[in-house]
């Protein structure tokens, strides 16, 4: 038939002009799209739809692809607000709850072929959760936003199995949470810090999950006023140190439930970037905001220190806050993306490499697209870093 041979020629076309067919006939629980294809040149995922006519004698192909049948291919894709690298090697995206209802859109994407998976629908929104895998490879998510839409979050955890690539509900936490972190302890149990309650309020208390039990506790001690999405790490003999957004970094001791001051870094780094380096003792903190003006500084902490404190180490080259910072494989660090004002404004496409060895920086590759407020960056098996997200008030 026509519609079929249209298809076949568009093939020829994007082929010739360099592009990778990825997927014929996607289908999904967003729509379908004819061809997805791959835009090595720039790493960017084509999404075709195919409209084949005899003759335009009366009416345009392209007349048939209207506004709403636009909107319909956009959703076909997923927003990579949130990214994570599961044991299977392919990346679990998710963002918006984009066209269902009831949850979050979320695809697997395969770093060797360039391939999209569609997975089932979590039970509930999981934009702005906190995730973290657990020993048996499972993503274990919390959190999420409430549906009136508002900074309010969700008692409600959830499962993810890259595997079976399906979602499944998790035991609920005491305590409504949307920007929290979750933190791996060293026992494999997750430790889950801050979050806006239901009245969009931080929530003080703090919990623990037992993946081995299925079940969360509420460590009463240990409650604290934590800022939303706090970076937290795990030191080598077992405490958890916070390193932001507040200022003054901290430490917990799970087991005694108490926290302790540690030193109150130099400059803030408000909406910045923390890495814990390798060797598991200093930690580089990088960029942010100071009121409305983003920030070049860089500083670090050496934990195992008698009397720790942070120090000045060179700065960024280029100003930036919502960046995203990746250790690499050979210690170095990369800074990706991030803006000099607002959520997406003024956006910075130099990426910068940090050698804690050298503490200097260089700049290497620029990114092709803006990557700012909620957007995401991790390290593949094969060592590229995926750069993905961003509010979709600015891009995809």
């Amino acid at each position: 038939g026509l519609g079929p041979r249209g298809e076949k020629l568009a093939r020829k076309y994007l082929k010739r002009t360099g592009l990778k067919i990825l997927a014929e006939n996607y289908r999904c629980v967003a729509g379908e799209a004819d061809l997805i294809a791959l835009d090595k040149s720039s790493d960017s995922i084509v999404i075709v739809e195919v409209k084949t006519r005899s003759s335009d004698r009366y009416v345009d192909p392209e007349s048939a692809v209207t506004a709403a049948k636009r909107r319909r291919l956009r959703k076909v894709g997923v927003v990579g607000i949130h990214a994570h690298l599961m044991p299977t090697g392919k990346v679990l995206l998710f963002g918006y709850p984009e066209t269902s209802r009831r949850g979050t859109d979320s695809r697997l994407w395969d770093p060797k072929t360039g391939k999209f998976e569609a997975s089932s629908v979590p039970w509930q929104n999981v934009f702005c959760s906190g995730h973290s895998l657990l020993p048996d490879g499972r993503l274990f998510v919390t959190g999420g936003q409430n549906r009136n839409g508002k900074e309010a979050g969700i008692r409600n955890t959830h499962l993810f199995d890259a595997t079976s690539n399906h979602w499944s509900r998790g035991p609920r936490m005491r305590a409504e949470r949307w920007y929290p972190t979750n933190t791996t302890l060293p026992d494999g149990r997750v430790l889950i810090t801050s979050g806006n309650d239901r009245r969009e309020r931080i929530s003080r208390k703090v919990e623990v999950y037992d993946p081995a039990s299925g079940r969360i506790t509420s460590l009463r001690r240990a409650a604290r006023r934590i800022e939303l999405y706090p970076r937290m790490f795990v030191l080598p003999g077992g405490e958890v140190i916070r390193v932001g957004q507040e200022s003054m970094s901290l430490t917990l001791d799970v087991a005694k439930r108490r926290w302790t001051r540690i030193a109150e870094q130099r400059r803030g780094h408000w909406e910045g970037n923390a890495v814990l380096l390798p060797g598991g003792r200093k930690i580089l903190a990088v960029g942010g905001f100071t009121g409305r003006r983003a920030e070049r500084t860089a500083e670090l902490l050496d934990t195992s220190a008698s009397s720790p404190r942070w120090r000045a180490t060179a700065p960024l080259r280029r100003a930036r806050g919502h960046a995203n910072a990746v250790l690499l494989p050979d210690g170095t660090v990369l800074v990706v993306g991030g803006n000099r004002r607002g959520e997406g404004r003024q956006p910075v496409r130099t990426t910068e490499l940090f050698d804690p060895t050298s503490e200097s920086w260089s700049t290497v590759a620029p990114i092709t697209t803006s990557r700012a407020y909620h957007s995401t960056a991790l390290l593949l098996p094969d060592g590229r870093v995926l750069s993905t997200g961003q509010d979709n008030k600015y891009t995809y």
